[in-house]
């Protein structure tokens, strides 16, 4: 009896310790769980790894260093388009002298090929011709070079004889009665006005019209005066009465 009580004790012990499941479906359950554990532990593992890193000093220094490195790049960029910036803006300003000093050599160069030449050739032929039409001749074609030349280079002559007066354009010397040119128009034009383009460079100086001239005007403003006159200087013996 003892042995059978055993040997029933020894049976119930192992099959307390096999496992709850059995079968196939019982097998991918345990697999299952297993692989949950594990990715549980895999996960646990970064995330350790995430809060070490975190913490520990040697990354920021990385960045801190890294940072510094990108910072002197820019620095040393920024100096050398400085640096660049300055030379640009020497050479403009160069180039601005250059203009403004040597603008009109062209001008120049026209005038003493074409203008300058033609007056010593015309100085010349006068001193041993002596002949006044010729050289009169000899001026006509000149100037008539020299104004080519001016106009080549946007120079405008404007003679504004017969015109209306023009503050903007016009600069009159006098006032003068004219039985010809209406009033306000310009009668005389003493120097010519030139423009550069749109630009003007000097302006014409004239002599204004102020009508035509009127004698009954003149008659009545004389008598006015003798009258005023005559009024003023009466005896005191006829101011009493």
């Amino acid at each position: 009896m003892k042995l059978n009580k055993i040997s029933s004790q020894g049976k119930k012990e192992k099959s307390v310790s096999q496992p709850i499941f059995k079968g196939k479906k019982s097998d991918s359950i345990l697999r299952k769980l297993k692989e949950k554990e594990k990715e549980k532990e895999k996960y646990q593992q970064q995330s350790n790894a995430e809060i070490k890193r975190k913490d520990s000093p040697a990354p920021k220094a990385q960045e801190i260093q890294l940072l510094k490195t990108q910072l002197e790049e820019v620095k040393k960029d920024y100096l050398y388009l400085k640096a660049d910036f300055e030379n640009y803006k020497k050479n403009v300003f160069k180039e601005k002298s250059d203009l403004i000093k040597y603008g009109g050599q062209s001008l120049v160069s026209s005038l003493a090929e074409e203008v300058l030449d033609d007056f010593e050739r015309a100085f010349q032929s006068f001193t041993q011709t002596q002949s006044l039409e010729g050289f009169k001749d000899g001026m006509g074609f000149v100037h008539a070079k020299f104004s080519k030349i001016l106009n080549r280079f946007g120079v405008v002559v404007m003679d504004p004889t017969g015109q209306p007066f023009d503050p903007q354009y016009h600069e009159a010397l006098s006032r003068q009665q004219s039985d010809e040119v209406p009033e306000g128009h310009i009668i005389v034009t003493l120097k010519k006005a030139y423009k550069l383009y749109d630009r003007l460079i000097r302006p014409a100086q004239v002599i204004v019209s102020t009508g035509k001239t009127n004698s009954s005007s003149l008659k009545d403003s004389k008598e006015s005066m003798n009258r005023g006159k005559r009024g003023f200087f009466k005896p005191s013996s006829e101011t009493d009465k």
